[in-house]
């Protein structure tokens, strides 16, 4: 199998002693970007479904291609662990754009509806991202979380102290409503 279009590779292997001929192999090269990857997608290879991101493809089907390996790999109903190495594989060598993950989850809600779930559920770079961004937002209303409930303990100790509500709401930058409610609870 061949990657590279402009370097051409033998098609034979031999060895040789200065008497014989020991071993002759003739094997026939495979240019994948030389292949057009609509002539595979209803193929039942795992195989095959990897290959897809080194197949010949213009730009603009880049998002196409990405689906219809998705829906090969949910086709063939493989077990978790070869979907996520395929995909792995297939991310290494066409990995979208976030303009692109975008018009790919436009398009795969359009997909019927049995399809879409498991297309869905399946592991994805978008999904991923957002998993990650989702963790980062966790993290930061965790932290913002935890400076409310200083600042509602500090009100608090102001209150006992004897403070007036006033002076709490110049300080704090609570309104009296707040500092009230606090003092309620």
């Amino acid at each position: 199998m061949s990657y590279n279009r402009e370097k051409e590779e033998p098609t034979q292997f031999r060895i040789d002693t200065p008497t014989q001929n020991v071993l002759q192999f003739n094997f026939l090269q495979l240019h994948l970007k030389k292949k057009n990857w609509r002539e595979y997608i209803q193929s039942d290879n795992p195989a095959v479904a990897a290959l897809l991101s080194q197949m010949g493809y213009e730009e603009h089907e880049r998002v196409q291609v990405k689906i219809e390996f998705l829906r090969m790999i949910t086709r063939m109903k493989i077990d978790p662990a070869k979907t996520t190495f395929l995909y792995g594989f297939f991310e290494t060598y066409l990995k979208l754009n976030k303009e692109e993950e975008a018009q790919m989850m436009e398009e795969i809600e359009n997909l019927p509806e049995e399809e879409k779930e498991v297309v869905l559920q399946l592991p994805n770079s978008y999904f991923e991202r957002g998993k990650e961004e989702g963790k980062q937002e966790g993290k930061q209303e965790g932290i913002k979380e935890g400076r409310k409930k200083e600042r509602q303990q500090i009100v608090l100790k102001l209150i006992e102290k004897g403070m007036s509500i006033s002076e709490i709401e110049d300080i704090t930058e609570y309104s009296q409503e707040e500092i009230k409610k606090l003092a309620g609870e």
